[in-house]
This record gives C-alpha cells, sequence and structure tokens, in this order.
C-alpha cells in the first residue's frame, strides 16, 4: 500500500483528468448564455471559484447553492428536485462546518 500511497500523491497522475474534465467545461459555456438567470450564474461563479478557490468541491458547492437560491428568489422552486436542494443544503452544510 505505500507504493499506491506515493502514486497518489505524484501531481502527474491527476493532470490528465484535471484537464480533461477543464477541456469540457469550457466547451459548454456555449450553451451556458442560453439558459436563464440562475444557470447564468450559477455557471459564472463556478467558472471562477473553481481557479480562485483552488477547491473544484467548493465551486461546486457554491456554483450548486447560488442556483438553487435563484430559483427560490425567483418563484421557480418547482423546477427544482429534492436531490439538488438537498445537495446545495449540504454543500452549505460541509463549508459551514469550516472544511474549507
Amino acid at each position: 500500500m505505500p507504493l499506491v500511497a506515493a502514486a497518489a500523491d505524484f501531481a502527474a497522475v491527476f493532470a490528465p483528468v484535471l484537464i480533461a474534465s477543464g477541456v469540457m467545461l469550457v466547451m459548454r459555456i456555449r450553451g451556458l448564455w442560453l439558459g436563464d438567470l440562475a444557470e447564468k450564474a450559477a455557471g459564472v461563479v463556478l467558472l471562477l471559484a473553481f481557479p480562485l478557490a483552488h477547491d473544484a468541491a467548493l465551486g461546486l458547492g457554491a456554483a450548486l447553492f447560488l442556483y438553487v437560491l435563484l430559483k427560490f428568489m425567483s418563484g421557480r422552486q418547482r423546477e427544482l428536485t429534492g436531490a439538488t436542494v438537498f445537495a446545495a443544503a449540504l454543500a452549505v452544510f460541509v463549508a459551514w462546518l469550516g472544511r474549507y
């Protein structure tokens, strides 16, 4: 197991996955501007939070929370699923615990 742990600490193992996910995220930007305000704002927060926070989970959690908040504020909470609201609440709870 020490060999596996040493390989997991090596940055070159994760670089291709991070580059591929970044490329796929940027390719989806074209469709971002066609959605409603909640989707646009969540997309912008996602694109800004990834590099600024240096934490993918924090960026996703912030974008998801903003998406749910804007849907509730606009009165379109029926468009949200229970899983989306639960995931946003969980992201806020984990951030509140001080993990980030």
